[in-house]
């Protein structure tokens, strides 16, 4: 069984489609229970897997810890693997209002830190736990920085989590994604081409436990990594 966080649309729905494929049950979690149930229907019509849906919604970090209490942590020892996809970007967030910083934090980082925190509780020493991350985490920009810093953040959480569990290091993985053709693009002029969300979710589910502890997709991003070393002074001409 496969709970996939943020299945609603995106890597993550193109992710429960390619789940249910091969045959897994599921669990899908989003905060838009319509869309859950119009992909469950969808999903039932055409494999014969069992699809269990809840109304999970990451920027309400107390209905977030009720709905996993009552309805997704019956589910935790029978889990395979876990998907971390849900995220929510805004470009500019110079001046933005309290309701929008917590919704940032809060379904970048926080509700993240929480649901990991418990599913550790109960989750199989086997299972296998992915988060979908970015490349925005490679060095701060002048855009997007409170999306960059929760994002950064909850890498920074996963790391200890790994450390603090030494004999299954293996069990948890982070990808950075580079731009994917989402919402979150959606009709913004890139520097970078875009890769579909189906291609992305393919990636995350060939992921193995001997693969990298960080990745990137698409693979080439990888070569970005060297932005951390360029000195400031050229670094904030850099518009991308």
């Amino acid at each position: 069984m496969k709970l996939i966080i943020g299945a609603s649309s995106g890597v993550g729905l193109k992710l429960a489609l390619i789940a249910a494929k091969e045959g897994n049950d599921l669990i899908l979690c989003s905060s838009n229970k319509k869309d859950l149930i119009q992909i469950k229907k969808h999903i039932k019509s055409i494999y014969e897997v069992k699809v269990y849906i809840v109304s999970l919604d990451l920027a309400n970090l107390k209905s977030c810890e009720e709905n996993y209490y009552k309805y997704v942590r019956k589910f935790v020892p029978n889990l395979e693997s876990v998907y971390f996809m849900a995220g929510k970007y805004l470009n500019n967030d110079k001046d933005i209002s309290l309701d929008k910083f917590n919704d940032i934090t809060s379904i970048n980082f926080t509700s993240n830190v929480f649901l990991l925190k418990e599913l550790l509780n109960d989750l199989p020493i086997s299972s296998f736990i992915i988060f979908a991350s970015s490349i925005a985490c490679l060095r701060p920009r002048g855009s997007a920085i409170l999306y960059s810093s929760a994002k950064r953040s909850l890498e920074f959480y996963v790391t200890g989590i790994k450390h603090l569990y030494p004999k299954r290091a293996s069990f948890i993985k982070i990808i950075r994604f580079g731009y994917i053709d989402s919402r979150m693009t959606y009709g913004k002029k890139l520097l970078f081409p875009k890769v579909s969300s189906a291609k992305a979710a393919n990636f995350i589910f060939t992921r193995k436990k001997y693969s990298s502890f960080i990745s990137y997709y698409p693979h080439w991003w990888s070569f970005f990594q060297i932005i951390k070393f360029i000195p400031f002074f050229i670094f904030k001409f850099f518009k991308f």
